[in-house]
């Protein structure tokens, strides 16, 4: 656990599971950035048993409506960029080993993403800063499976701890951090600022995630979040 008054520890490159997310960009795009296992690999490898000799990794990207893509990568943690979709669309992701017969067995899959519409607001997410969207993804994880649970707990102390871990998160998903690193007068405080966002997320729901909630872990995360 840091507290936010010291120095801090680098984040985390990757947080050891296997997960698939797909960001949406600007109008027709999304980013698919992933994260697999060697366990993840191994399970893959086993269920397809000799079918599995020379299987390839592969993305896997197709509309909820029918039709999609694939696409053979190579990164455990890595990314994709997807374009010419249809706008409004629901697209769902797979990533996985391809057998010889064609058969993909999944290492990691997400829920369905609709591509953004002509309309919407592009989301900044170039090479620069799609860094961000990995923590993103694991702040959306943890949210739903520890702050959110927290929320209704009997016990204060974890209902208190689970509201600061929502306002960190809410101060991390913020759309103008992209920009702010892209474009801003201060691209190098601004990602500092991101990333202490983050540290104080996940230092908050690993005290959820172990138990480990009471008044002394909580009190350097009480007096309020980052600048």
């Amino acid at each position: 656990m840091v507290p936010p008054d010291r120095a801090p520890e680098e984040l985390p490159m990757a947080y050891g599971s296997d997960r698939i997310a797909l960001v949406p960009r600007a109008a027709g795009s999304l980013l698919a950035i992933w994260e697999i296992t060697a366990e993840g690999v191994g399970d893959a490898k086993a269920a397809l048993a000799a079918r599995g000799r020379g299987a390839k990794l592969v993305l896997r990207v197709g509309s909820t409506t029918g039709g999609g893509s694939e696409h053979e990568v190579s990164d455990w943690l890595g990314r994709f960029y997807l374009f010419d979709l249809r706008p409004g669309a629901s697209y769902r992701a797979t990533l996985g080993l391809r057998a010889s017969d064609g058969e993909i067995e999944a290492i990691a899959q997400c829920d369905p993403v609709e591509a953004p519409r002509d309309h919407d607001a592009p989301v900044p997410v170039e090479a620069a800063n799609d860094w961000m969207q990995r923590h993103l993804v694991e702040v959306g994880l943890r949210k739903a499976s520890l702050v959110e649970p927290a929320t209704q707990s009997p016990d204060s102390l974890v209902r208190r701890a689970a509201d600061l871990a929502g306002r960190a998160a809410e101060e991390a998903r913020l759309h103008e951090w992209p920009r702010r690193v892209l474009d801003g007068p201060r691209p190098v405080e601004a990602a500092d600022t991101f990333e202490a966002h983050i540290r104080r997320f996940l230092a908050l729901t690993d005290l959820l995630a172990t138990g480990a909630v009471d008044e002394e872990a909580l009190g350097p995360y009480s007096e309020g979040p980052p600048g």
